[in-house]
């Protein structure tokens, strides 16, 4: 169980040469990537037994720490933007809270077994540290299997990304906790997906690709945007929280069941937004708004809620009948 920094620009993340001291990683070691790139190529790290963790500590947005892991499995490791640091409270470096930027490149099928990717950061003392990133891109024709959890901190971003054919299967838990988290691959699986937070920073969820119907989005205490309703098969459950349905023109709505059915003005379904759990229609505020990015949108807000502060002024959409048609 050692603290390790590494050295070199590029390398292989197992040759003990590119880390200081040297040595090739062992579970539960401490591992540091202020700069460079490690590689993990068709291998596994870590163990159930003992946690391990990668910081990936940049300080400069620009040029952010990188790990690559392909086809890899790595077991009971987390991997975040925490610099090493085992000294006094309050003696830490200068730049320790200086925010952090970091990038997991993934290609072929890589699992996250029961470890935490997270941007959130804590001093020695519990204080969170505000701001920083970590981006998760996924190769072409690649998976990223999540066992465990994909976070974003306070006033933190997570980001997965993708190209052609890419996926993240989320078999574990993808949490903003005061943060943003935003998915632009398509998303599979079976887990849950969480917005949680408290009145500075509510959790902020982006989901912009295809959505597979095993997931169930839960607006503790924060927001969902999706960017294509019509590949939204998911199912939401509405605690404190709103969802924003980019490009979607409706005159008109209505809820059966936990269905909530959205209205074109000649009365024909358009969309539909499956919720988790039976909700009181009258509980619901339901405003078509318009952005610069998208044009027009559907905003649906629970609790205390609202549409969001870059949409245009809202219209309350009304109830959906027969008559009104």
């Amino acid at each position: 169980m050692t603290a390790k920094n590494w050295n070199a620009s590029y390398g292989l993340f197992s040759s003990g040469a590119n880390w200081t001291p040297g040595g090739a990683p062992a579970p539960g070691d401490t591992l540091d990537v202020p700069s460079g790139v490690p590689i993990l190529f068709n291998q596994t790290f870590g163990s159930a037994s003992v946690a391990s963790s990668i910081g990936l500590t940049s300080t400069d947005a620009s040029q952010p720490s990188k790990l690559v892991a392909w086809n890899t499995t790595l077991t009971n490791v987390t991997i975040n933007n925490t610099p090493f640091y085992s000294g006094p409270v309050g003696q830490w470096p200068a730049n320790y809270t200086t925010p952090r930027h970091g990038v997991l490149l993934v290609g072929g099928t890589t699992t996250n077994d029961g470890g935490t990717i997270t941007s959130e950061r804590y001093v020695i003392t519990g204080q969170p540290i505000y701001d920083n990133s970590l981006d998760i891109v996924v190769a072409p024709q690649s998976t990223l299997i999540n066992k465990g959890s994909i976070n974003a901190g306070l006033e933190d971003t997570t980001t997965v990304s993708g190209y052609g054919g890419s996926a993240l299967e989320n078999d574990g838990r993808i949490l903003a906790n005061g943060g943003k988290v935003t998915i632009s691959t398509d998303l599979t699986g079976t887990g849950s997906v969480e917005a949680s937070g408290g009145s500075r920073s509510p959790g902020s969820l982006e989901l912009g690709a295809a959505v597979d119907a095993g997931q169930t989005i839960n607006l503790t205490f924060g927001s969902l945007q999706i960017d294509q309703p019509a590949s939204f098969l998911g199912q939401v459950a509405l605690g404190r929280g709103g969802v924003v349905l980019e490009g979607l023109q409706a005159q008109s709505w209505d809820l059966s069941g936990n269905a909530m059915e959205f209205f074109d003005a000649a009365g024909a379904v358009i969309d539909t937004l499956r919720l988790a759990t039976p909700t009181d229609p009258a509980t619901l505020n339901v405003y078509a708004t318009s952005n610069a990015t998208y044009g027009s949108a559907v905003s649906v807000n629970h609790g205390f809620f609202g549409p969001g502060q870059s949409d245009t002024t809202p219209v309350l959409l009304p109830y959906y009948t027969a008559a009104a048609a």
